[in-house]
């Protein structure tokens, strides 16, 4: 066998030899589907005719493959939500149904056939609306979802999909002994030699950062309500310009959006490495996107091999498909599995993602209707494990949820409210030609994307393939329209060329507007900073992109410097408010026209709060277009995660929530090049940065958000570093409900620490009540320093959600308590354990005394009327008659005195045999010093009245 899978096992749409026909009995989301042999329940299922006496809609239709007719016997309901499931089976498989109604009332006694030939009428148009899915599309609607799909690209992509017009080019399939020079591996994973096959993005197609390729993969459901599913597979990179992998999910039967999962995180190794991630998809049916993504002109290729999408589930399974994971071990006749290891090919290097392991029921590979194991006779048996239940599908009226949908395609990482406009149509994207399109239409575009109200034009340098859809005699919209649905269309297959493609940018307000946007509040809000400029972000797709305009002394223009760089871009961000600039150039390079010019020269580190701190020089003129400054900010962290967020922060994505008060920032330096970083470090962090020529006083405090509901005590620790000498304290404080603040850490940082480290605050006691937290950078001496910095890159308050604190009080409580419960259990068990052993002892001396020769008292007492001793310890006294020390045998018969005098100088413990009578006249005390091999018969009492009680004790021999 291969040693991977093959690229035909694809899940549920796979039909094999016993295959049929099931409708999945779910109203508008029923689909036609392979399944088994089975009839219904209640059917006869003979040559091509089904025969049924009643139908249960609360399951799964299924009928045999070739099946031509399909009768019932009985009446049945002919309501419309019955109708509606009858109808598909009929209509995708040309199946004629006899029979007829008994309910609602106007319909019984009618003739099914007829009741769904009314049906079919009633519903025409809505159906023709639909039709749009059963056309041929790149997103293949027509085709059955899928519970998994594997691809090891050894002959074709398995029903993955390459994109056109919604991303800037394709993955390509490639052979590993095929010659490359962007880094692509020499052999693949599944075969892991150089004859085997791999897809990979092509770098050297890609020369602009933000360039992509999409990789759709086919119709995919999952097998039941609430079902996570896994994505796997493996990736390769050579190289130190490694550029992205994006995960996105999609669900086309409704909408063109892209839903964003994870950014594969990649790290240069000279070897495949694995990738597994897992989520609940929204709905059914869906789709997974695989993006690889270019962030430099000097990107290598990224290399994907051994696609595995699956649902999983424990309890049931799907037909055809490899999702059960249960623990089942037994076949349907309730023989035991066999382990998967002893069966030649079946093993977890043919099939890497059934999951072989032990011997559980499972369906490798998807090759048979459900899963099965092999029994220790060698043979092979379906497992007794019941079926899924399919969750609901669900669609729009049209595909994309839309007549006519539409999608703005821009570099990646750049603002969706500009792109090229491509429009889905016959089942594929194309564009649209720009000459003689009017505003009116780029509103109408702007407006059904969701975008905003208005759009203009721009000229985008990056142009589609293939179809260009429609020209501006192609498109007639109403005065009113909001979206191309409400417009007439056609003729289709525009003339134009792809140099004439249609890129807008869309805007929220009016363009017309000449009032400049206002400064954002988050620096309005430090009142120890009066700039004297006043910025704004205009000529974009919004307030953060595009090019720089500035009022100084009543005099406005654009900024014109030819020293124009990511460093002066960064400040000019933050003194708007938001975090730095992404570039110092708009996402999308566009051509402008001359406009008036105010700033000339901008001189900016880069660690500037804002641009006060920098040298600007003003100068009016006109700004030529190569000149004109743009600049795209980065508005902040959007969303915490799990190592982004107050509690926890690592600043991988911006300050944590935590925000800037006082006269100087706390900048945020990410690892990306070109940023100002006052400490050199593999690692993001925040900073606090003086000049050597700043003498004047300043504090720098970052504030935390509010935090509440924490009842323990509390302590925050985080890592810090310093250069420099210039800069005085570092004060963390604790600020309770009432405003009171409370110093919880304070260090002197004016020497360098020539590395990280670790500290920690005191701890404080919130019992419960709202508080938050102040780091403060101090500077109070005006004597001329050192440049100096202060950064943290590390902010951790363990008690907090999502934290990493470990309660040692309570963890030492809970520790002693748990020695204690083991040490109690452990002394139950071994005083269980030594009253069962006495037990067994006093049987097997019970057994000897009932083997001894015959005992009878003098009265004449059988032995057998003694009953069962029980035997137990009593205080000796000296009356008790005792064996001789000279006894070394009780075997033997003789040498056994009658009676015996107690020994004065010792107290062995004395046992009483009890028969029911005084247990005080029925008991014997060994010597300490006598070793006796076999238990002594016991002494007992006779119960004679004649018996004289005074009498010494004798030994019946």
């Amino acid at each position: 066998m291969n040693k991977k899978l093959s690229n035909s096992r694809l899940g549920l749409g796979n039909k094999k030899a016993d295959a049929g026909i099931s409708l999945l009995a779910y109203g508008d989301g029923i689909t036609i589907k392979d399944s088994t042999n089975n009839c219904p329940r209640s059917c006869i299922c003979k040559d091509e005719e089904v025969r049924c006496t009643q139908l249960k809609y609360d399951e799964d239709i299924s009928l045999p493959e070739g099946t031509k007719a399909l009768v019932f016997d009985e009446a049945i309901s002919c309501q419309d939500t019955d109708l509606d499931r009858l109808m598909q089976l009929i209509i995708a498989n040309n199946i004629k149904i006899e029979g007829q109604c008994n309910q609602p009332e106007h319909l019984s006694g009618s003739s099914l056939a007829d009741a769904i030939q009314n049906k079919m009428k009633k519903t025409e148009h809505i159906r023709n609306k639909r039709s749009g899915f059963t056309d041929p599309s790149v997103y293949n609607f027509a085709a059955s979802p899928n519970a998994s799909v594997f691809c090891n690209f050894e002959t074709d992509l398995c029903g993955w999909t390459q994109l056109t017009n919604v991303d800037f080019t394709d993955w390509s399939l490639r052979r590993a002994s095929d010659p490359s020079s962007n880094g692509s591996p020499g052999v693949d994973h599944s075969l892991q030699t150089s004859d085997g096959h791999y897809i990979t993005t092509q770098a050297a197609k890609m020369k602009t950062p933000g360039e992509y390729a999409d990789l759709l993969s086919p119709p995919l459901i999952v097998s039941a309500n609430n079902s996570v599913v896994q994505i796997r597979f493996y990736y390769f990179i050579n190289g130190s310009d490694q550029g992205a992998l994006q995960i996105y999910a999609m669900y086309p039967t409704i909408s063109p959006r892209l839903y964003s999962l994870t950014t594969v995180t990649l790290y240069y190794r000279n070897y495949w490495q694995r990738f597994v991630y897992s989520f609940y998809p929204l709905t059914n049916p869906y789709r997974i996107i695989i993006r690889g993504v270019t962030t430099s002109i000097f990107n290598h290729d990224i290399a994907v091999d051994d696609i595995f999408v699956s649902s999983t589930v424990s309890n049931c399974y799907v037909p055809y498909s490899d999702v059960y994971r249960g623990t089942r071990a037994y076949t349907y006749k309730s023989n035991n599995c066999d382990n998967w290891a002893n069966h030649g090919n079946y093993s977890t290097t043919n099939y890497p993602y059934s999951s072989l392991d032990y011997y559980y029921c499972r369906n490798p590979g998807g090759e048979r209707s459900r899963p099965w194991c092999f029994t220790s006779s060698n043979n092979w048996e379906y497992c007794d494990i019941p079926m899924c239940p399919v969750a609901p599908t669900y669609s729009a009226q049209y595909p994309l949820g839309s007549k006519t949908p539409i999608s703005l395609i821009n570099l990646n990482g750049g603002l969706t409210s500009i792109g090229r406009v491509a429009v889905y149509h016959n089942g594929e994207w194309g564009t649209i030609c720009r000459t003689g399109l009017s505003t009116r239409i780029y509103n109408v575009l702007c407006q059904q994307a969701g975008l905003g109200k208005t759009g203009s034009l721009i000229f985008g340098n990056y142009n589609g393939v293939e179809n260009v859809w429609l020209g501006a005699n192609s498109i007639s919209c109403p005065i009113n329209s909001t979206s191309l649905d409400k417009c007439t269309l056609g003729p289709w297959n525009s003339s134009c060329s792809h140099t004439d493609d249609l890129w807008i940018s869309c805007f929220k307000e009016c363009l017309s507007c000449t009032t400049a946007p206002a400064v954002s509040a988050v620096v309005t809000a430090t009142s120890k900073m009066r700039s004297a400029f006043a910025f704004s972000i205009r000529d974009g797709p919004n307030s953060t992109s595009g090019v720089v305009y500035a009022r100084y002394n009543g005099r406005s223009g654009v900024s014109c410097a030819s020293n124009w760089d990511l460093d002066s871009a960064d400040v000019v961000c933050r003194h708007l408010g938001y975090m730095n600039a992404y570039t110092s150039r708009s996402v999308s390079i566009v051509k402008k026209p001359n406009l008036p010019r105010l700033i000339s020269s901008f001189l900016c580190y880069g660690w500037e709060p804002s641009v006060d701190d920098c040298s600007v020089y003003t100068r009016t003129g006109t700004c030529y277009p190569s000149y004109i400054n743009e600049i795209t900010c980065n508005t902040g962290q959007k969303y915490y995660t799990y190592f982004n967020k107050p509690e926890y922060c690592l600043f991988e994505d911006g300050l944590c929530g935590w925000k800037n008060s006082g006269d100087r920032y706390w900048v945020w330096a990410p690892r990306s090049t070109g940023h100002f970083r006052p400490i050199y470090s593999s690692f993001n962090y925040a900073y606090v940065y003086r000049r050597s020529s700043n003498r004047n006083p300043f504090d720098a405090v970052l504030t935390s958000p509010v935090f509440s509901g924490r009842t323990q005590s509390q302590f925050v620790s985080f890592d810090y570093q310093i250069s420099g000498s210039s800069l005085d304290k570092l004060l963390v404080t604790y600020v309770n409900k009432q405003g009171n603040e409370i110093i919880i850490f304070s260090n002197n940082i004016n020497n360098p620490t020539g590395g990280w480290r670790y500290a920690r605050t005191n701890t404080f006691h919130p019992r419960g009540e709202s508080f938050y937290l102040k780091f403060t950078c101090l500077v109070s001496s005006r004597n001329h320093g050192w440049t100096s910095a202060l950064a943290i890159k590390k902010i951790v308050l363990p008690n907090a959600s999502g934290g990493v604190y470990v309660n040692v009080p309570a963890l030492a409580i809970g520790i002693c308590f748990g020695i204690v419960v083991v040490a109690i259990i452990v002394s139950i068990i071994v005083l269980r354990r030594q009253r069962k052993l006495a037990s067994a002892r006093m049987d097997q001396r019970t057994a000897l005394v009932t083997d001894n020769s015959q005992i009878s008292n003098t009265s004449g007492v059988p032995a057998t009327n003694l009953g069962n001793p029980t035997i137990t310890p009593q205080a000796a006294s000296p009356g008790n008659p005792i064996m001789s020390s000279q006894v070394q045998d009780y075997q033997t018969k003789s040498n056994i005195p009658s009676s015996a005098q107690p020994n004065q100088n010792s107290s062995p413990p004395e046992y009483t045999v009890s028969y029911g009578g005084n247990p005080a006249q029925q008991s014997m005390v060994p010597q300490a010093n006598v070793i006796v091999p076999q238990p002594l018969p016991p002494v007992y009492t006779p119960t004679d009245p004649s018996y004289n009680q005074n009498a010494p004790a004798h030994h019946q021999q």
